[in-house]
Parts: C-alpha cells; structure tokens; sequence
C-alpha cells in the first residue's frame, strides 16, 4: 500500500452521526440509483439501511480534502440467540441443512456487507475523479484490508463470510485475503455464492504483501478502533448477562 493512499484516504470508525448518514447516504447512491438492488422509493430520505446496521461496525474511507465518501463496507456480528441475523441467514433461511458449512448458531462469526465504492471512483470517469488510476484501483483492497484489521483487532469473532459474485471471491484470494468458497452459487442479487475464512486462517496465511499493507494501514485506523474495541466489550458483557437470564 503506497503512502500516496494514505496521504489523499482516511479510514474511519463511522460512530458518528456524521459518519454514518455518510455510509448511508453513499449506499443509497449505489444499491438504490446506480444498481437497483433496493428500491429507493423506500428510503424517501435517501439513507439506504436494514436491520442488520443496528449490530454491525461500519467503516467509511473518505477524502482528506473535502472529506468526499469514497468506500464503505459493514461488518454484521450475528448473534442468533439475540435475533441478530445476519444476511446469510436471511438468506439461507432457519433450516440449518440448507446453509452453507460452518454457518451455525454456536459460531463466533460476522458477515462482511454492503462493501461500496462510489461510482466515480469506481470507475474513475474523466474529470470527475482527481485521483489517480493507481490510487483508484486501491480503494477496494482498502476496504478489504480494514476488514482484516478489524478481525484481527477486536477479538469478536472466531471466523468472517460474505456472498460474492466467485470471480470477486477470487480477486480477493489473489490481493492476498485468504478467502474460501464454501457452497454453491445461488441467485441473490445476481450470481453469488458464500466465501469465508477463519480469523486464525487469515492471520496465518495472508500474503506478505497483504501483510506489508495491513501493518500500514494499521496505525492509520488504530486510535478509531480504540473506540470500537470498548465498543464490543460491552456488547460481549451485555450479551453474557441476557444468555444467563435466558438459560
């Protein structure tokens, strides 16, 4: 990861209510306008959301300049004792034979989602972006380097999934993100199928190039994910304190 990045890109722990209409706002424009994933007639403020945001980390890279949302991507801890779902088992449904392995009730696991590039940088459309091609085509690694960093950091989760269309799951394994496909290709937003990896997994096998970069840019998020660390923390004692008033 060059420090041009880094010079024109911040990473931030969207807590705020700045930071996150800033997420949201950034995926209306892309799943509602630009794709038509969601219809957009349902979000009349222009903040594109589902439940799932109550009980995921977001993060947002933005400009330095004019602070100008660039990528996104959000990070669901499921909890099914909870009722917090993620996207996958929306998907899958509750019969447990139809999900893909390891995605389980007793799993420490989260879902990366709703990972969005604005589309000028995306693209990077002539006179629209003052980026260069170089730091263009680094937003999305970023976005999957902060993932690993937030995995690797926060001691949450014992393993990672998303759904991916599979020649994305595979530029992933080639950065240097050590995701494996682990079902079948279903149709759900186009052609997906579900990829994960072990934190373990991760730590260990990710490439040294990837490593290089996430050592990088490790520092550049560090005082952020302070907050979310204590963050998590107390959600971990809340979510102890209610399974033993369940049990």
């Amino acid at each position: 990861m060059t420090t041009s990045v880094l010079e024109q890109l911040e990473i931030l722990l969207a807590n705020t209510n700045e930071t996150r209409r800033a997420v949201h706002r950034l995926r209306f424009d892309v799943y509602c306008e630009e794709l038509g994933f969601e219809n957009p007639r349902q979000f009349p403020d222009r903040l594109e959301y589902d439940a799932c945001d109550a009980w995921s980390s977001h993060y947002l890279i933005r400009t330095k300049r004019d602070q100008e949302s660039v990528g996104t991507v959000r990070i669901v801890h499921a909890d099914p004792a909870l009722g917090h779902l993620s996207p996958m088992h929306r998907l899958y449904g509750e019969e447990t034979g139809n999900r893909p392995e390891h995605l389980q009730p007793h799993t420490r696991f989260c879902e990366l989602s709703r990972l969005t590039i604005a589309r000028k940088y995306r693209r990077r459309i002539a006179d629209q972006s003052q980026m260069s091609h170089a730091v263009c085509s680094l937003i999305a690694p970023l976005l999957y380097l902060t993932v690993a960093h937030h995995l690797l950091t926060q001691n949450a989760h014992d393993r990672a999934y998303a759904m991916l269309e599979p020649r994305l799951g595979a530029h992933i394994n080639r950065i240097g993100f050590p995701l494996a496909r682990i079902g079948e290709v279903v149709n759900y937003h186009g052609q997906r199928a579900p990829f994960g990896v072990t934190v373990a997994h991760l730590r260990q096998y990710m490439s040294p190039s990837f490593r290089s970069s996430y050592q990088a840019i490790s520092g550049h998020i560090k005082r952020a994910d302070v907050l979310e660390y204590e963050r998590q923390r107390l959600l971990r004692a809340k979510q102890r304190s209610l399974r033993k008033l369940m049990a």
